[in-house]
């Protein structure tokens, strides 16, 4: 919250989107109008700004492309959009507009009809940690914020990876794997707690299974078939 309110006014929004929906900076650079399913509250993630490789769409090398790490535009992954970040993307538009085809959320402070600089994002967010007091943190301590606080609430992992476009689900357990191993142990509570079974009188008086099928069994089997 404190760096937040020290970054400018102009790209609080995008700092608001890596830590409520889990973007990445260039990612949240490209927020757009026609990105937002804003009935259902959901991103398209399937733009980026970047310092290279952007002259399909903005005719300069320095700007915004087609795509995002790991993922084709075609392949562009989708993430919830929480309420009150919903409200905040609407300010945004409500204080600054929109511009180009796309209705794209930020533009650059000195040049019309352009994205702000990828590397201009990321001075602004360590200018806003430093006045917060906060110079550790960084623009990927608000994503791991998103990511951390989802396994916390027992979101399945498959979800979260699919969310923050990690390819898969291995690239999440290895960051977050410490969390992970708590969600496990929070499973098997939960589980034990709602079976309600009480195995005390029980002891000893479970039969194992026959690993060997009767014959009443392999007509059964062969009736399924």
């Amino acid at each position: 919250m404190g760096i937040i309110a020290e970054a400018p006014k102009l790209i609080r929004a995008g700092f608001w989107a890596m830590a409520g929906c889990g973007t990445r900076p260039g990612e949240s650079l490209a927020l757009s109008d026609e990105s937002m399913e804003w009935e259902r509250s959901i991103l398209a993630v399937d733009h980026q700004v970047s310092a290279y490789g952007c002259q399909e769409i903005s005719g300069y090398r320095r700007g915004v492309k087609r795509g995002t790490k790991h993922r084709a535009f075609e392949q562009a992954r989708k993430t919830p959009v929480p309420e009150s970040i919903n409200e905040i993307f609407n300010d945004h538009i409500d204080a600054f507009g929109t511009w180009g085809d796309r209705g794209w959320f930020f533009e650059s402070p000195r040049l019309n009809d352009r994205h702000p600089s990828y590397d201009w994002f990321l001075d602004q967010f360590k200018a806003a940690a430093k006045l917060a007091g906060t110079p550790q943190y960084t623009p990927k301590s608000f994503r791991h914020f998103f990511v951390s606080e989802a396994i916390h609430a027992q979101i399945p992992l498959f979800e979260v990876a699919s969310w923050v476009g990690h390819r898969t689900t291995r690239t999440t357990e290895l960051v977050y794997g410490h969390l992970v191993r708590r969600a496990m142990d929070r499973g098997a509570r939960t589980m034990h707690n709602r079976l309600g079974l009480k195995l005390e009188p029980f002891k000893g008086l479970i039969v194992p299974p026959s690993l060997t099928p009767s014959e009443y069994d392999i007509e059964d089997w062969d009736d399924v078939a």
